[in-house]
């Protein structure tokens, strides 16, 4: 099967009425890091999940969770509940960059032989 990426637009639609975003008291969607609407042309989801926030904020996020070894990395959906999931590499060469991309493959390998190690 082949799916199609859903446009910014489409995304945004999608979500109204969505248990998926949190919303302020005008039911603007707001982005789960910094609190602020999100816009059409700034709208970054996560392909496992489905969260949507700003992509300079999930790169910033990305990033401090990266330099604190917060490994795996998961999505920050949904406020202050987390959404939990692990962010997908996929997402992450997405979104970071190659600097970034090679500190989390080199943390996240790390971090694979020290768990199997054990």
């Amino acid at each position: 099967f082949f799916f199609k990426q859903k446009t910014a637009y489409e995304m945004l639609r999608s979500l109204v009425g969505s248990e998926m975003c949190i919303r302020d008291r005008n039911k603007t969607i707001l982005c789960p890091i910094c609190l602020e609407g999100l816009l059409e042309n700034d709208v970054w989801p996560l392909k496992l999940c489905g969260h949507v926030s700003h992509r300079e904020c999930l790169s910033k996020y990305l990033i401090s969770e990266i330099d604190s070894a917060n490994l795996p990395l998961k999505c920050p959906g949904k406020g202050e509940e987390r959404c939990g999931i692990e962010v997908l590499p996929e997402d992450i060469h997405e979104v970071l960059d190659p600097v970034y991309i090679h500190k989390f493959e080199k943390f996240s390998t790390k971090k694979h032989f020290e768990a199997n190690l054990q």
